[in-house]
């Protein structure tokens, strides 16, 4: 399977009129319901020098509708804003992922503490247009630093299931000082191994969770060598759970790979694309915030054809479309 893009320009722009959106858009949880595409995406402002003392970086939450899924109207004010708590701790939200489970939307989505600790938190909603934080989903102090967590659209076995990537479990006692962010781990790096990319966990109350097996780990000398993590939530079909997660190469491109899994047993790989189905190419996805990116929280399963939602370069988002019966007749 190839994803083919639906036009050379994005889908959606910064609204450089809008303050907390002026920067970049990008990395859009994907919802359809009632013949509305819903996009929740990432939303940044930004000024300064990077990595200055006088860097500023804030991040948002934005919700876009539209009719035919390439042309959006957005709201003029995010649903999930910046916070700053008791102590001083600043919160950004980024990366959400969207479904509906039981008539309830949930959002998982990273919160990045302080600019440093990645954090996976839920949000709730019961019309897409409200949502309210319940806090932690899975917690620094349980898991480390995380990210790249979703929810099945469904519960397997009678309970949440959820994918997560955290970091190498062997190391995260060690000071959080010793935490090499290419690497995802706070272990030696000599003679490294990756580690563990995309896990998958359960819970009866979306606050403990146990399991934490292996689903997709990086594969040496690929497109996916360095880093495997969640892109959009699972799409359940007759076949498996068709997945579409992201991969880093040693020189940090970040294309898209599929796989289809077991609709019992996720943690079992049924198939796994060699190729990527989508990889930087044009202009806006090789340069811009983080150059040489596309990376999807979101993706539709609109009649036969799946279409993913994806951030380019961290500035802008795109659309590529794709038929799901490439992967599921594929041998």
């Amino acid at each position: 399977m190839k994803l083919q893009r639906v036009s050379n320009q994005p889908v959606l722009q910064p609204r450089k009129h809008i303050e907390w959106e002026r920067s970049a858009v990008f990395n859009p949880a994907a919802f359809y319901e009632n013949g509305v595409f819903h996009l929740f995406y990432r939303a940044v402002y930004h000024e300064g020098t990077r990595g200055g003392a006088d860097y500023v970086y804030d991040s948002c939450i934005g919700h876009a509708r539209s009719l035919d899924g390439i042309h959006f109207q957005c709201d003029d004010r995010p649903v999930l804003r910046n916070k700053t708590y008791i102590g001083g701790e600043i919160y950004d939200p980024q990366d959400a992922r969207v479904v509906k489970i039981d008539g309830t939307y949930y959002m998982v989505y990273t919160n990045w503490k302080n600019h440093r600790i990645g954090e996976p938190w839920l949000a709730v909603s019961a019309d897409l247009e409200t949502w309210q934080d319940q806090g932690p989903m899975l917690s620094y102090d349980d898991w480390g630093w995380n990210k790249n967590a979703l929810l099945f659209p469904e519960k397997i076995g009678g309970r949440f299931a959820a994918f997560h990537r955290p970091e190498d479990q062997r190391y995260k006692h060690l000071p959080m000082s010793e935490f090499k962010y290419g690497y995802w781990t706070r272990g030696p790096i000599e003679n490294f191994e990756p580690v563990p990319g995309i896990a998958v966990v359960y819970s009866d109350d979306l606050r403990t969770w146990e399991g934490n097996q292996g689903v997709l780990s990086p594969r040496p000398g690929m497109w996916d060598g360095r880093k495997a993590g969640s892109a959009a939530p699972p799409v359940r079909t007759e076949q498996g759970w068709l997945t579409v997660y992201h991969g880093i190469d040693e020189l940090g491109v970040y294309r898209l790979g599929i796989a289809l899994l077991d609709l019992n047993d996720p943690s079992v790989v049924i198939k796994r694309q060699d190729e990527p189905i989508l990889e930087p190419e044009l202009e806006w996805e090789l340069r811009g915030d983080v150059p040489n990116v596309v990376f999807a929280c979101g993706a539709v399963l609109f009649y036969n054809n799946l279409w993913v939602y994806y951030g380019a370069a961290d500035t802008v988002i795109g659309l590529a479309i794709g038929d799901v019966a490439e992967v599921l007749t594929a041998g």
